[in-house]
């Protein structure tokens, strides 16, 4: 083929001439032919009107250029004419590709614009078609696992380009376009760390930018896969890319926090369908878009009792800022469904250390707004809004295991919370509050609140000395104990606990004093009538006790301890006109279950004020007990706090102090509703 050039007339087709001279290195002629018509002048010089002829070629070599990669071992045929020459490929090879037909056609060779028209026919990977169609790796994005020269894949492609046929053309000049079937796709880590395999891709290339579309499996799951990038420099995101398809709920987790949820499993389950769409600078950086169909997740929250079924309609959106290296920050958020919603601001530097801005959090009993900071120092949780339950985190506290490990450390800020529930129905109002964990216990807690009637509350603990103080007071005592599933027969009073925890440990003791100093009264108390009964107390009329009620002026608890659960209190008095009960024992609160023993006194104005007579006539009268009365019934109360058996000494009730002390030489005396007494046998000389 070069030797033809020898023979090439200098005047003729100049352009085609050089371009040939440049660009093929090597090609055999195999066979052809010459047609030439013309006339000879008077001289003897022939004047050619019309060249023609055609032939087969092989073994052409073609080199690189601007507008295509090299291609060696050519066979085919050519014809030719005064105007155009068309080079017919039957096969070629490229790097890394092989060509199957084609052709190099030059024409327009007697006009003004002469041009090349070129098509090939492909076969290779997506990758060295890309290269071979010189859209190299400093035009594509390649610093990230999308780069399209990872993707593996068999396919066919197929090229057309139109360039101008001159000296200074240069690949702005030309026009191309190209678009690839390919199969058996794959790619490792290009989301998630998941591989893509199985895709089968279409992908189309011009001037102006590069389309991949198709479809496979990312991490096994169903998947498409959208990639679309413009060679624009002025562009801010060129790159367009979206995937969608099918998520585990074991995917999601990876993006809970850590912090408190060592067993994310139970939170989330099932699948749901996304949709990833982003707006990408070359270097991987700018922002996406993401989308979660819900309906395929049950989201499980326990501690709030709120569950999400699986098959329940609900969607999520998430704004996320991307930089070279992956994701950077999660910046906003909305998921909304049948009787949940959420929407805020994300602030993500480090999986620990982010913060999360909640302009709306609905969902069960809940209505909130707030925010949540975590640092490497620990974590600072603010709420406010409509209404918090926490009805199942105090519940759990009854049968949660300690933590002796130190963890991080949280403060909890509660701003203006119009209702706080505490026990099922029952709410504190408006509630301002701090309270501080150190990693093992509640360090300081100041809460100020509102009970149902609008009466102040408030709960104080603060480090002092060696442990921590504690402080609570109502101005309602009945309510708050209702209001915290205390106790629910007592209205009205006044309450103040005073404590002192005597460390900083989980296991810490505390100390204290509590009593109700003002008037108060009990209703609807089965518990307290059952033992008046057994006490055989006939001062307070039956109506009193399922109606008004029993009127007390005080209560007081000078001694008790709590630790594990476990309460012990002496010398407790409840002081009423009627009636005046005295108990000391104990009561475990995790069982549920009490060893209380006491005296109930009748009349008790009367029957206090002389037992409290100075001297040996005031001990003598009330036996020495501190609060007891001149009469009083004993009474002994054990085992479950709803229905414990009751014991009393209904003899007693009738007898001064001082004659109830022998009493107790004696075999304790049976409930009066119980079995048949075991009186002592008086001619029994032992």
């Amino acid at each position: 083929v070069k030797t033809l050039l020898n023979y090439w007339p200098d005047s003729t087709h100049t352009q085609l001439q050089a371009w040939i001279a440049k660009n093929v290195t090597l090609g055999n002629l195999v066979k052809g032919e010459l047609k030439l018509l013309g006339k000879l002048s008077d001289n003897n010089e022939l004047n050619i009107s019309k060249i023609g002829g055609g032939g087969d070629f092989g073994n052409l070599n073609v080199k690189s250029s601007d507008f295509m990669s090299a291609l060696s071992q050519g066979e085919g045929t050519f014809s030719f004419d005064n105007n155009n020459l068309a080079i017919q490929l039957r096969t070629a090879q490229g790097k890394e590709v092989a060509l199957r037909q084609g052709y190099i056609n030059f024409k327009g060779l007697d006009g003004k614009n002469p041009e090349i028209a070129v098509s090939y026919n492909l076969e290779g990977t997506l990758g060295s078609m890309l290269k071979f169609l010189q859209v190299d790796e400093t035009e594509l994005n390649t610093k990230n696992n999308l780069n399209p020269y990872n993707f593996e894949g068999l396919g066919n492609t197929s090229v057309n380009y139109r360039i101008p046929l001159g000296a200074g053309v240069t690949r702005k000049d030309i026009q191309f376009t190209a678009e690839s079937t390919l199969i058996n796709v794959s790619a490792p880590k290009i989301f998630q760390d998941k591989n893509f395999s199985e895709g089968h891709f279409t992908v189309k290339v011009n001037n102006q930018k590069v389309d991949i579309q198709g479809s496979g499996k990312l991490g096994g799951q169903d998947t498409s896969v959208k990639w679309e990038e413009f060679f624009d420099e002025k562009q801010d995101k060129p790159i367009h890319f979206e995937l969608s398809g099918k998520l585990d709920a074991r995917d999601i987790l990876v993006y809970l926090p850590a912090l408190s949820l060592t067993k994310k499993h139970r939170y989330v389950s099932g699948s749901t369908h996304y949709v990833v769409k982003a707006n990408l600078r070359p270097d991987f950086s700018g922002t996406a878009l993401i989308f979660l169909d819900l309906e395929g997740l049950k989201i499980d929250i326990p501690q709030f009792d709120w569950t999400k079924p699986r098959d329940s309609d609900g969607s999520a959106k998430f704004t996320v800022r991307l930089s070279d290296n992956g994701l950077v920050n999660f910046t906003g958020g909305s998921i909304t469904g049948k009787d949940f919603k959420f929407s805020g601001k994300f602030n993500i530097k480090s999986p620990d250390k982010f913060s999360i801005k909640a302009d709306t959090i609905k969902f069960g009993r809940n209505q909130l707004s707030g925010s949540f900071i975590k640092s490497n120092g620990g974590a600072t949780i603010k709420l406010g809004g409509d209404r918090l339950s926490l009805t199942k985190i105090l519940e759990g506290q009854k049968t949660n295991t300690k933590n002796y490990v130190r963890r991080k450390s949280v403060t909890i800020l509660l701003n203006d919370l119009k209702k706080l529930e505490v026990t099922p129905g029952n709410f504190l109002n408006n509630v301002n509050a701090k309270l501080e964990y150190d990693g093992l216990v509640w360090k300081s807690i100041e809460l100020f609140a509102e009970s149902l009637d609008e009466r102040d509350f408030q709960i104080k603990m603060y480090p002092n000395g060696a442990g921590r103080k504690l402080l609570v007071i109502s101005k309602d005592a009945g309510e708050i104990l209702r209001v915290f599933g205390a106790y629910k027969s007592l209205i009205g009073g006044k309450l103040k606990i005073e404590g002192q925890f005597e460390d900083m440990s989980v296991d810490s003791k505390l100390k204290g004093k509590a009593e109700i100093h003002s008037p108060f009264r009990l209703v609807d108390a089965p518990i307290f009538a059952k033992l008046l009964s057994f006490a055989s107390i006939t001062a307070i009329p039956y109506e009193n006790l399922i109606g008004a009620g029993v009127r007390f002026l005080k209560f007081s608890i000078p001694n008790f301890t709590l630790q594990d659960g476990f309460v012990e209190f002496s010398e407790a008095k409840a002081s009423g006109t009627s009636i005046g009960v005295t108990a000391q024992g104990q009561m475990d609160l995790d069982a549920d279950t009490m060893e209380i023993t006491g005296s109930i006194a009748p009349l008790d104005m009367i029957n206090s004020f002389l037992g409290k007579l100075p001297g040996p006539l005031g001990e003598a009268l009330s036996g020495g007990e501190t609060g007891g009365g001149v009469f009083a019934a004993e009474y002994k109360m054990s085992g479950p706090v709803e229905d414990p058996e009751i014991m009393t000494n209904p003899l007693s009730a009738i007898t001064p102090g001082i004659f109830r002390k022998i009493f107790e030489i004696l075999p304790v005396f049976p409930s009066s509703r119980g079995p048949t007494p075991n009186w002592p046998d008086p001619g029994d000389q032992n």
